[in-house]
């Protein structure tokens, strides 16, 4: 059938028919797109001009309809390469802190950004904005890592976030609500020295009209191997009334003190403070209970190994 058809028009009298009949349509083509239609256009809405203090609220309209007579080639035109129709909000009126467009004002933008085009009337009586205040507020930065170190590791400082808290920008009702954000899930296994690693900071789904200052921050943990030391402290009872003396079984109290491995050797027994209170004893108590009330502030953990202490009492 190709065949026949591509043999059929090599005749002259083939490619003359052919020719008119595509001039013929042409033609007609033209004296269509030249007439005069009613037809009903979608524009899309964009909006310009937000005040920088302000900030839309809500869902705003995306479109509206209108009836516009306009030639086959504005017709065309528009249906091949549509545009937006561009709204300054600059130019909305407002009332009670809400801002609006009217129909009139609607189809007089549509005049001037659509020449040629005869807009017969707009489907929206009166197009409504809402915006509110952009509202900023510092709030706490929270990580969320999980770290997993290797044996006898720890932190030897408080980790670090930097920064600790960031601003965060948007309605107001939204921003005041917010005490704190999350970083990403980070987890780190076998974890033996120092580490700095940038995370991102989320925004929840239900919050996604804020604005960061800043999207990341920076996690910092100061990491050192610890070990153990017993030392012995003499025991001091606090509050021995005149004419009292007492004796305690022991004299000097064994204590297990953690603490990094370079710190251990400036452990020593005068940097730390154990009591029993005399005023603590009772008819019927036979043993005090020492504190530890004193320790030097690079020693992690103190476990007293013991925890009773007999006592003999003299007055004289």
């Amino acid at each position: 059938m190709v065949k026949k058809v591509t043999q059929a028009l090599k005749k002259p009298k083939s490619l003359a028919f052919l020719g008119f009949l595509i001039l013929s349509f042409i033609i007609w083509l033209m004296i269509t797109l030249a007439d005069i239609y009613t037809s009903v256009i979608r524009l899309d809405l964009t909006y310009n001009n937000v005040p920088k203090e302000k900030l839309m609220l809500g869902d705003p309209d995306r479109f509206v309809d209108a009836s516009v007579n306009a030639s086959g080639y504005r017709l065309l035109n528009y249906k091949l390469f549509r545009k937006d129709l561009s709204l300054d909000v600059a130019s909305f009126s407002s009332r009670r802190q809400r801002y609006f467009l009217s129909r009139k004002e609607l189809e007089t933008q549509l005049k001037d950004q659509y020449g040629g085009i005869e807009v017969r009337r707009v489907f929206k009586d009166t197009l409504w904005l809402a915006l509110g205040e952009n509202k900023f507020k510092k709030v706490k930065v929270v990580p969320d890592l999980s770290v997993n170190f290797q044996e006898d590791h720890e932190y030897s400082e408080p980790l670090k976030v930097v920064p600790d808290s960031i601003e965060i920008k948007g309605p107001e009702d939204v921003v005041m609500a917010i005490d704190s954000l999350v970083t990403e899930k980070v987890m780190m296994k076998g974890v033996k020295e120092d580490f700095n690693r940038r995370v991102r900071v989320l925004i929840p789904d239900s919050i996604r009209k804020i604005e960061l200052e800043q999207s990341a921050v920076i996690l910092t943990g100061t990491v050192a191997r610890f070990s153990e030391k017993i030392l012995e402290v003499p025991l001091v009872v606090e509050n021995i009334p005149e004419g009292v003396t007492i004796k305690t079984f022991p004299r000097n109290i064994r204590l297990l003190c953690k603490a990094s491995i370079s710190d251990l050797k400036r452990m020593v027994p005068s940097g730390f403070r154990v009591v029993c209170d005399y005023n603590d004893i009772s008819a019927n108590q036979a043993y005090l209970l020492p504190k530890v009330v004193e320790k030097p502030s690079f020693v992690r953990e103190v476990t007293l190994l013991d925890n009773k202490v007999e006592y003999l009492i003299n007055r004289s």
